[in-house]
Parts: C-alpha cells; structure tokens; sequence
C-alpha cells in the first residue's frame, strides 16, 4: 500500500477547486510521486439516496511549480534532484556544454536578439 502526504496549495485552490496536492512515496528513497486528489461530490441513487464517492487521484504534472513549499524562480533553472540517482548509475558522462548562441532562442543574429 501506497503511503501518502497530502499538502494544502492555496495557489492553486481558485484554478483546480476541490483538489489537493499529495504525493505518494515511490519505491527509492527520496522519491515522491505528486498527485492531484480530486473531491467527488455524491451521487444521488434511484431510490433518492445519496452515495458517497471516493475521492479521485490524477498524476500532477504542474512540477515544481505546483507545489506550495518550492519557490520557484524561472531564471534560476530547477534544481538538481536527480543529479545524484543518474551519476550513481555509471552510465553518463559529464561534458562542459557549448556557449549559449542566439540560435538557440530562435534568432539568427545577435542584432536580431537585441531588438526583441
């Protein structure tokens, strides 16, 4: 059985109402699976009856940003989380990356970087 820890997300409260982020320990240590869990409202049976319904949980895909504890800056990039997991598998090879060209944000020129 699955072990979850449910965190309260104001941010997020007016734009997915009824929901909660939780996560769900995943089978190495320091992994944490995040999960929207969604209230149901109950539904009304034949006979009048209201039967309750079982709240729903969907893979939350908003990454860091959806999580009410990290305060992200999108110019700082995202930490390194899995740094450590993938250099202990012994199958990479670190390199020091090219220059940052302006080709790479979609302009030809650097004068043409310039003007945006």
């Amino acid at each position: 059985m699955s072990s979850a820890i449910q965190t309260k997300d104001s941010s997020t409260e007016e734009s997915l109402p009824n929901s909660s982020r939780v996560y769900v320990e995943g089978q190495q240590a320091g992994v944490r699976v995040p999960f929207r869990e969604i209230t149901q409202t109950p539904t009304r049976n034949f006979d009048g009856a209201l039967i309750e319904n079982p709240p729903v949980r969907v893979y939350d895909t908003s990454g860091p940003w959806g999580d009410p504890s990290v305060n992200c800056d999108v110019t700082e990039g995202l930490p390194a989380l899995r740094r450590e997991w993938i250099l202990a598998r012994a199958d990479v090879e670190e390199y020091e990356g090219r220059e940052q060209k302006p080709i790479d944000d979609g302009y030809l020129t650097v004068d043409a970087a310039n003007r945006s």
